[in-house]
């Protein structure tokens, strides 16, 4: 519930998987950009003393997209295993150009929305989108059939990166959120005040 921390204003925990160093970013400690059309949320912030690897995996080329059939992969924690980082793999099985994402086939389960989708391009690993969606259901027979991934590409992200100078400098052109807060409470939500 990203959306929620930022409108509050509250703090977000970053913990690092293989470490488990814990990182609270305050709302001056952070900077959130909320892609509600494109369901794509980015968290920039200093990462302090985060082990993080000093060698990225790099994104994808702006304007690229891999063809039908790739073979993509994607980790996250699920909800049914949540302190175990998991592997997953599918293949593209197609490209929507209007909206810029891809179906997927593949294994997708609640938890694993907002986890890098990779591929492996000119014989290096990329980060190729994001998870958006669990899975778009089948009803053709009327039970919950096997749907497909949604993977949206890294273009808001890219183009992030590309115009980042500074965290200071981010931090002040940072957009509030504006209207209507987000639910709070599940009597929040049950009663929508």
């Amino acid at each position: 519930m990203i959306d929620s921390s930022h409108y509050w204003q509250q703090p977000i925990r970053v913990q690092h998987f293989q470490s488990g160093k814990t990182l609270f970013l305050n709302h001056s400690a952070r900077l959130i950009e909320i892609d509600e059309a494109r369901d794509i949320t980015s968290i920039m912030f200093v990462r302090g003393d985060l082990p993080f690897p000093d060698r990225t995996i790099p994104i994808i080329e702006d304007n690229y997209r891999l063809k039908v059939g790739t073979d993509v992969s994607w980790v996250g924690f699920p909800a049914i295993a949540p302190d175990n980082l998991c592997f997953f793999s599918g293949n593209i099985s197609c490209w929507v150009q209007k909206d810029r994402f891809c179906f997927v086939d593949g294994v997708v389960i609640p938890g694993v929305s907002g986890g890098p989708t990779l591929a492996i391009i000119y014989n290096e690993v990329h980060i190729i989108g994001i998870v958006s969606a669990y899975v778009v259901p089948n009803p053709s027979t009327g039970a919950q059939l096997p749907g497909l991934c949604v993977v949206r590409d890294v273009f808001p992200l890219y183009e992030t990166v590309k115009m980042l100078r500074s965290f200071e400098e981010a931090k002040e052109q940072e957009k509030l959120p504006a209207g209507r807060p987000p639910a709070r409470t599940v009597d929040d939500l049950i009663m929508g005040q």
